[in-house]
């Protein structure tokens, strides 16, 4: 699936979009690890909060409601 943006804002939006990639990826390596034993719970759950807020920080930098 392609999306097409359009506009003045659209540089925001593509770079938004390259960070939530990012996190996806982070994400799932976390957790990955975390399933297999090499990275505890509460350590996963601490690197989650960090790149959550990291997410958020590039939402409100970016402007985007």
């Amino acid at each position: 699936m392609k999306a097409n943006w359009y506009g003045q804002s659209q540089a925001k939006y593509l770079a938004l979009n390259v960070n939530l990639r990012e996190f996806y990826q982070r994400v799932n390596y976390i957790c990955y690890l975390q399933t297999h034993g090499k990275l505890s719970p509460q350590d996963a759950y601490t690197q989650l909060e960090v790149i959550w807020k990291q997410l958020k920080l590039a939402k409100k930098e970016f402007d985007i409601s």
